[in-house]
């Protein structure tokens, strides 16, 4: 035996582990490894959905600004509940949103919150001129420029409602919600613009 030596002294001395030891060792260093690894995943898991409410937050955010930006921009705002109203409650169809009515230009819609969607296509088709719409269908922003091209402010916005205020008339409330459901979040913006 390697690990034993005979002492004419002592007799037998270990030099060595026996293999019960061994065994108990690497038992504790396995259970300290998945004690470990489970505060890791949860500490990552806690990082991830941080990083996703941020984000979310974020979109929110950026999406109020981009309408909030476009309706300060131009003058001659007004609020308009849309052609041909289909819901008997909140009396509004479609293209119904904020229209910009100009003496020397074509009126067009500046933020349309309910376009009709395109029957071949399934996408939203807001009216010529229109600058910022919302995609219910995909929960989706756009931005539209004047070619005609559309970019995306945000994805992931449920739901965008604008009201006119009926004491106010020359008062818009805007009411954005973003949702995330990999994380159960929703986030609610809630502004007023005036239109003059």
């Amino acid at each position: 035996m390697k690990n034993r030596f005979f002492d004419k002294r002592d007799g037998f001395k270990n030099s060595g582990f026996t293999l019960l030891e061994l065994m108990i060792a690497i038992t504790i260093f396995g259970f300290l490894m998945l004690y470990v690894s489970q505060l890791m995943r949860s500490e990552i898991r806690l990082y991830n959905n941080a990083s996703k409410q941020n984000d979310l937050d974020h979109n929110a955010r950026s999406a109020m600004m981009h309408i909030l930006d476009e309706m300060r921009l131009v003058p001659n705002k007004t609020y308009s509940y849309g052609d041909k109203p289909r819901d008997s409650t909140t009396k509004k169809g479609y293209n119904s949103g904020v229209y910009i009515y100009s003496s020397t230009s074509t009126n067009y819609c500046l933020i349309n919150e309910n376009p009709p969607i395109d029957p071949l296509t399934g996408k939203p088709s807001p009216p010529d001129g229109t600058v910022i719409f919302f995609d219910k269908q995909n929960h989706k922003l756009w931005y539209r420029d004047g070619y005609r091209n559309d970019h995306l402010i945000s994805d992931q916005i449920k739901s965008l409602i604008l009201t006119q205020d009926e004491i106010r008339p020359r008062l818009v409330k805007i009411v954005l919600i973003a949702e995330d459901t990999s994380i159960n979040r929703t986030y609610e913006l809630v502004s007023y613009m005036r239109l003059y």
